[in-house]
Order: C-alpha cells, then structure tokens, then sequence
C-alpha cells in the first residue's frame, strides 16, 4: 500500500519543517529590516509555493512509480 511508504511521510515531515524554517526566518528579518510587511509576505510567498510544487511533484512520483 501506498500510504504504508515511508518517504511520503518523510517528505511531508521535511515539507513541515522547511515551512516551520521560512516562518521562523521571515518573523527575524521582519524585526531587524523596519518592519516591512510586503517584502516578507512575498518572500515567504515564493518560497512556500516553490516548495509546496516540490513536495506534490514528489509525492506523484511516490505514488505513480510503482503503478508503472
């Protein structure tokens, strides 16, 4: 079974924390760089839509392999 696969569920662990990690990043230099709202929504913005297209593509892979 699928849901029995121990890399979706790493990958899903990894996604958490690279979110957690931008969160985390983006709340410092939100107070050290003057409180610029726009800058740090857009950084987070991309990054997490980057990386969100990087765990579905992964996890497509996961899924479809060994359907092939």
């Amino acid at each position: 079974m699928v849901f029995w696969r121990l890399e979706a569920y790493l990958a899903l662990y990894t996604l958490c924390k690279f979110i957690e990690y931008i969160t985390q990043e983006d709340a410092e230099n939100y107070k050290l760089q003057g409180y610029d709202h726009l800058k740090s929504s857009v950084h987070m913005y991309i990054t997490i839509s980057k990386l969100i297209s990087y765990f579905v593509r992964s996890l497509i892979n996961f899924v479809l392999v060994p359907f092939r």
